[in-house]
C-alpha cells in the first residue's frame, strides 16, 4: 500500500508497505489509479468538485443458473421490494449482478450483511417466478457521484481512472472512462518520456478527459436522477414518465440509461481545422475517433480498419494517383505512417482496397482526401488534398510543438 509520496522535478519518490514493512522507491513519472479513496490525491492535499448524490445503492453478485436473456432490467417500486429502484442484469458465468436502492435511515453497512441481503434478493426472485437455487457472492455500497479533480496532473504525478473522477454508475461511464484515460495518456507520456514532445503536452490530458468527464456525467445525472429522484418535483415527473411510456412512445428515450459512447474532442487544443473541414458532409472530424469500416487487403480478405494501425501518428490517403504518392513519399516530415486506400475495385497499388464502399460513404472521401490520426485513433485533421506544410504544422500541433518542423523520414506503407 501507499503510504506516503513526495516529489521534485526530476519524479516522485513512493513510501510503501507491504507484509508489515516499509520501503522506499523512485519512478519519473507516477500514474496514479488507486481509486476513489485515492492515496496519491490525499498525499498531494487534492480534492474532488462537483456533486455527491443522496441516494444510496447496494450491489449484489449472485450465483445462479438462471435460463433468462442477457439484458438490463429496472424496476420503479416493484412489489417484491416496495419503495426501492431495483436493477438486474446478467453477467459471465452464470453471474447475476442487482442493485438496488436504500431507503432513508437504512443503516448501510447492517443492509450488506447477509442477513439482511438475502431477504431483498428471495423477494425479488419470487417474484420474478425464479425458484432454482442461488449463492450470495459479494455485497457492498455505493453512492452516485459526480465529482472529478479540476486537473489531472500535478508535476510528475497525473491522475487516472476512479483517482481522478467519479460518475454516476448509470450508463457503465465508470471503468470505460478509466480505460479512456489510458488510451488518450499513454502516447502522450510515452512522447514526453522520449522527448519527442515537451511535457506540456500533458496539459492535453487533463483538458480532453475532464472535459469527457463533463460529458459523462451530464449523461449519467439524467439517469441518476430519473432512478434516484432527488426532489419531489423529480419525482413526480418520473412517475408521470413510466405511467405515460407504454402508450408514448416519444417519451420513453427518457427512461434510456443512455449507456456510455465514445467522446468526440471537439475542442481539443491538438485538433487542427482546416478549411477543407467545411466541404465535409459527414465523417469523424477533428477530435473524434475514427469510425470502424471494413476494407479488403491486396489477397481479397476482408478487414477493418482500426486494427490496422500501430504506434504513432498515421496519415490516411484515400486514392493512389501516381503524383500525389510521389508528393507523400518525397515529403520529409514528422515520422508517420501512411495507408494509401484505392478508391478503385482493387488494391493495386495501395495498402487496402475500398470494396464495399465504406470508406467513401462514412468518411464523405473523395480522391485524394487525407486523414490525419493521432496514436489514440483520434483524427488531428483532415484535408480534401494533401499539403506536406499543412499536414508538418497538424503533426506538430497534435504532439505538443506546434510549429516545430523535423526532418526525420517519412515511413510510407504499402
Amino acid at each position: 500500500s501507499l503510504e506516503a509520496l513526495s516529489q521534485d522535478a526530476d519524479g516522485v519518490t513512493l513510501t510503501l508497505q507491504t507484509g508489515g514493512t516499509l520501503y522506499e522507491t523512485a519512478c519519473d513519472w507516477l500514474i496514479a489509479c488507486d481509486g476513489a479513496r485515492s492515496k496519491a490525491r490525499q498525499e498531494l492535499g487534492l480534492r474532488m468538485n462537483g456533486t455527491a448524490y443522496e441516494g444510496r445503492y447496494i450491489i449484489v453478485d449472485v450465483a445462479a443458473d438462471l435460463d433468462r436473456p442477457v439484458e438490463r432490467l429496472a424496476w420503479f417500486d416493484p412489489p417484491s421490494n416496495p419503495g426501492r429502484t431495483m436493477l438486474m442484469h446478467r453477467q459471465p458465468d452464470n453471474v447475476w449482478r442487482l442493485d438496488y436502492q436504500l431507503h432513508p435511515g437504512e443503516d448501510a453497512e447492517a443492509m450488506t450483511r447477509p442477513e439482511n441481503v438475502v431477504p431483498v434478493v428471495e423477494a425479488h426472485f419470487r417474484m420474478l417466478g425464479i425458484d432454482k437455487p442461488w449463492s450470495l457472492i459479494w455485497s457492498s455500497t455505493y453512492r452516485a457521484s459526480a465529482l472529478s479533480l479540476d486537473e489531472y496532473v500535478h508535476g510528475r504525478v497525473v491522475f487516472a481512472g476512479d483517482a481522478a473522477h467519479l460518475v454516476p454508475i448509470f450508463g457503465v461511464r465508470g471503468l470505460n472512462s478509466g480505460f479512456d484515460d489510458v488510451f488518450n495518456l499513454a502516447w502522450k507520456l510515452a512522447y514526453v518520456i522520449e522527448g519527442r514532445s515537451p511535457p506540456a503536452l500533458l496539459d492535453s490530458y487533463s483538458h480532453e478527459r475532464h472535459f469527457a468527464w463533463r460529458t459523462n456525467i451530464m449523461h449519467a445525472m439524467k439517469s441518476t436522477e430519473f432512478m434516484a429522484p432527488p426532489s419531489s418535483g423529480f419525482r413526480l415527473m418520473r412517475d408521470a414518465v413510466l405511467s405515460l411510456a407504454g402508450a408514448h412512445p416519444a417519451l420513453r428515450s427518457l427512461i434510456n440509461p443512455r449507456q456510455s459512447s465514445v467522446i468526440h474532442y471537439i475542442d481539443s487544443p491538438l485538433n487542427t481545422i482546416s478549411a477543407d473541414d467545411a466541404s465535409f458532409r459527414s465523417g469523424p472530424a477533428p477530435g473524434a475517433a475514427l469510425s470502424e469500416i471494413k476494407l479488403a487487403d491486396r489477397n481479397g480478405d476482408d478487414v477493418y480498419l482500426t486494427a490496422q494501425f500501430g504506434d504513432g501518428f498515421h496519415l490516411l490517403v484515400y486514392g493512389t494517383d501516381e503524383a500525389l504518392r510521389a508528393a507523400i513519399a518525397g515529403w520529409a516530415g514528422t515520422m508517420v505512417a501512411v495507408t494509401f486506400i484505392s478508391d478503385g475495385p482493387k488494391a493495386k497499388d495501395a495498402t487496402f482496397c475500398d470494396a464495399f464502399g465504406q470508406f467513401a460513404e462514412t468518411y464523405d472521401a473523395a480522391p485524394q482526401t487525407v486523414i490525419l490520426v493521432r496514436p489514440d485513433g483520434h483524427v488531428c485533421a483532415r484535408w480534401r488534398s494533401f499539403d506536406a506544410d499543412a499536414v508538418t504544422q497538424a503533426i506538430g500541433v497534435a504532439s505538443g510543438k506546434a510549429g516545430a518542423a523535423q526532418s526525420q523520414k517519412i515511413r510510407v506503407a504499402s
